[in-house]
């Protein structure tokens, strides 16, 4: 399997330099999606590579090439965001034996 970084060059870590540079308020999402269109990254079913793209624009920062924006801090549990699912009916005792 090749590694992510095996499709990035120095003129692809440039081209995303600039955008981080030119946009400071870019979401953490947005370069790995625009770095896929930009350079037509794509999966084996066709579809943009933005998690593969992600993961190499994160190991890119750990090497110390860029900085990528910081995750926004969003809390998994919070109730605002939780789907409102209908209360389950209440159970019968119909048919018991």
């Amino acid at each position: 399997m090749l590694s992510h970084l095996d499709n990035i060059d120095t003129t692809s870590i440039r081209w995303i330099m600039v955008i981080l540079a030119q946009e400071p308020n870019i979401s953490r999402t947005q370069p790995a999606e625009r770095f896929c269109e930009h350079f037509d990254w794509r999966s084996a079913n066709g579809r943009l590579n933005k998690t593969g793209c992600a993961i190499a624009l994160r190991r890119l920062e750990r090497y110390g090439l860029f900085q990528l924006p910081k995750a926004r801090d969003i809390a998994c549990n919070d109730p605002a965001r939780r789907r409102h699912l209908a209360p389950y009916p209440a159970r019968t005792n119909s048919g018991a034996a």
